[in-house]
């Protein structure tokens, strides 16, 4: 546990702050365990926030966007499990796929409750992950050739005197056993430069370096893996009429559903990344053991996804919030 000045406590007259009192507060991030690529960026994007998320705060009921790209996830590391160890027919699979992912649905749901995610939530998230899961399966008929080395796995390795540590949706062999990652992502829009960001996408680069450390092997690209969440308004909606027109529309139209990148990593860039990278980390380090300030980057406040602790730092208020024990 690292004890330092974190961030600071407004106190409230009326509904506007006073001026801010820091005080002190533990950091509940380890960083024996390592640095994750999700906690760098977010230390780049903001330290104030990064403050916040290192003491263990986050909200008590999560974003239906992100409830769903989790259930989605857990779908697809049961589906290539089931590909790899079933060896079932590509056409028989298309077929069953309804069936067979009935039991995953209901476990992924029941997790999610026991978790304490908003049981309407949880149902409605759930039917539109099961309706565009056949489309899926049907339109990505070259994943049942792949050979997966593994699957929703850790890594933990060590660079340059830091950890790196997170989890890859995939990695798989093709094309004369060169090595590739998976790494999907759930979006409700899909830029138009999507595919020119990806190709030095710093997660990517990130997730291959690690991967290249771990397996001593060569990285020759990634698969971005993208399914689009409809903009669909599902408050008031059956789950049954949810599932019924994800299946539709993503039959009826997949590429507009279901998007991937390959790309190959660059060797001049995963170069220029790992420079990068050692100063970012040495930074990151530096400033979790009090030996940088901690600041708002106002910047980052709002975007197509606005931070999530506006609130903390306009009223200094975490209603809304708990605290996790991290040690």
């Amino acid at each position: 546990m690292i004890k330092r000045v974190v961030h600071h406590k407004l106190k409230r007259v009326g509904t506007m702050p006073q001026e801010p009192v820091a005080v002190d507060n533990d950091y509940q991030y380890n960083l024996q365990r390592g640095v994750s690529y999700s906690k760098l960026q977010s230390f780049l994007s903001c330290r104030q926030r990064c403050a916040y998320e290192c003491q263990g705060w986050r909200r008590i009921e999560s974003k239906e966007s992100l409830t769903f790209g989790g259930m989605f996830h857990e779908l697809l590391e049961q589906l290539y499990t089931f590909i790899r160890d079933e060896k079932i027919p590509y056409g028989a699979l298309c077929k069953q796929i309804e069936e067979i992912s009935e039991p995953w649905i209901d476990q992924i749901c029941s997790t999610a409750m026991k978790g304490g995610a908003n049981g309407e939530m949880v149902e409605r998230c759930a039917a539109l992950a099961a309706g565009l899961l056949p489309g899926y399966v049907k339109y990505h008929k070259d994943d049942h050739k792949k050979v997966w080395v593994s699957l929703e796995s850790e890594f933990k390795q060590t660079w340059q005197g830091h950890t790196l540590f997170g989890y890859r949706d995939g990695v798989f062999e093709q094309d004369k056993k060169q090595l590739w990652i998976l790494e999907t992502k759930t979006k409700s829009q899909i830029s138009k430069d999507l595919g020119d960001v990806v190709s030095f996408d710093a997660q990517n680069l990130y997730y291959a370096l690690a991967t290249e450390l771990e397996m001593k092997r060569t990285v020759v690209g990634v698969l971005y893996n993208v399914i689009r969440k409809p903009g669909w308004k599902m408050d008031d909606v059956d789950a049954t009429e949810i599932k019924k027109r994800a299946l539709e529309e993503s039959m009826k139209d997949p590429k507009h559903f279901y998007v991937r990148y390959p790309t190959r990593i660059s060797r001049v860039h995963l170069e220029r990344y790992k420079v990068e990278l050692k100063m970012k980390l040495d930074d990151f380090t530096a400033w979790l053991h009090g030996k940088l300030p901690t600041y708002r980057s106002e910047g980052a406040c709002t975007g197509i996804w606005n931070c999530q602790f506006i609130q903390v730092c306009s009223t200094g208020s975490f209603i809304g919030f708990k605290k996790e024990d991290r040690k």
